[in-house]
């Protein structure tokens, strides 16, 4: 009889172990479940940051371009950073080359200007869009041939259309591993900032 009720006392003691896991884990659904929405709105608002938001869309209707796709060029190009450099010379939240800037500018009629202004997160984001909208425009509307000559250089892209004889390219037929993932990367990224 001895050897029984030890046995009893340590199922007892197993059983109460049981329930407190059991318990936490119904807890934390319950939980889970009630805070999943707002938890993962707050995460996506970390990981997909959305910072110059009223510029980026006052200047977008200014030049009638998606604000989404905006926030989102600059998300993959600078991650919202306004100092940012590439190894290619590309500078600020944009990421626009020095000799492009050179031609915005001209075409802007903005005065005095120098590569160092395009640190200047509202004048690169407004050089940006402007740009961009060139590029929508030159491609009649078509923005995934405006995001690969964004990414690419619009250069390459008219030797591409004129290759294929083709008006339109998938982003499967650009031979730019690169902007290829460009192209994918900044259409997932705007569908976060709807």
């Amino acid at each position: 009889m001895d050897v029984i009720i030890p046995m009893f006392d340590f199922f007892k003691k197993d059983w109460l172990y049981i329930k407190k896991i059991i318990t936490f884990i119904l807890t934390a659904l319950i939980l889970f479940v009630l805070f999943y929405k707002p938890l993962l709105f707050w995460l996506e608002k970390q990981i997909y940051p959305l910072k110059y938001k009223d510029y980026i869309i006052e200047t977008s209707r200014e030049f009638k371009i998606n604000p989404y796709l905006i926030a989102a060029i600059i998300y993959e190009e600078s991650r919202f950073r306004p100092k940012a450099k590439s190894s290619a010379g590309a500078l600020g939240l944009m990421q626009i080359m020095p000799g492009t800037a050179k031609r915005i500018a001209l075409k802007m009629r903005l005065k005095e200007f120098k590569n160092e202004d395009l640190l200047n997160p509202e004048l690169n984001i407004k050089m940006g869009v402007w740009y961009f909208r060139f590029l929508v425009d030159k491609y009649n509307g078509d923005e995934t041939l405006a995001l690969a000559a964004y990414n690419a250089g619009y250069r390459y892209v008219d030797e591409w259309i004129k290759k294929g004889k083709q008006v339109k390219i998938k982003p499967d037929d650009i031979p730019f591993p690169e902007t290829r993932d460009f192209i994918y990367k900044v259409k997932n990224s705007s569908k976060k900032y709807y």
